[in-house]
């Protein structure tokens, strides 16, 4: 069975503290859940147009200001995207 993500946004919390990156807020969790469904939805439409691993990865820096450590971050991605 999958995992709903929208779940936690229902408990009563102020204060979030992640596995990496700067503690945050309920908003700024809701913030980056958008952010990452947004990224999602863009790589997916770019695999389906055909769009190479260089322009996808450009549009990742330029539109979004994801910079991964290496592109195997990037290569991930794709593969999931692309297997769905």
């Amino acid at each position: 069975m999958a995992r709903d993500p929208r779940r936690v946004l229902k408990l009563d919390f102020d204060t979030v503290i992640p596995g990496h990156g700067a503690v945050t807020t309920k908003a700024g969790l809701l913030a980056h859940r958008n952010k990452v469904a947004a990224i999602r939805d863009r790589v997916s439409g770019m695999l389906h147009d055909g769009e190479s691993k260089d322009k996808i990865s450009q549009v990742l820096l330029q539109q979004f200001d994801w910079k991964p450590i290496n592109m195997r971050g990037v290569d991930g991605m794709m593969a999931e995207l692309a297997a769905r």
